[in-house]
């Protein structure tokens, strides 16, 4: 796992054009929304409170991506 995460920081570092990030970012937008209609559905307590705690994660990682880039262009 951390290899994949030095892999994709590099990957950011090295995307001035901000494609990979782009990838990156829609990729975890299509997560959330898949979570977003699984939630709006509704779900059973613990499953809606699994989708949540998932949903945080979604957003948060994509916060790190953005950051990252933003931090290294």
């Amino acid at each position: 796992m951390s290899q994949n995460v030095v892999e994709m920081e590099a990957r950011l570092q090295a995307d001035a054009a901000g494609t990979y990030r782009d990838e990156l970012v829609s990729g975890l937008a299509a997560h959330r929304a898949a979570l977003r209609r699984q939630i709006d559905a509704g779900l059973p307590p613990a499953e809606f409170e699994q989708a949540n705690k998932l949903l945080a994660g979604v957003d948060a990682a994509t916060k790190v991506v953005e950051t990252l880039w933003k931090t290294v262009h």
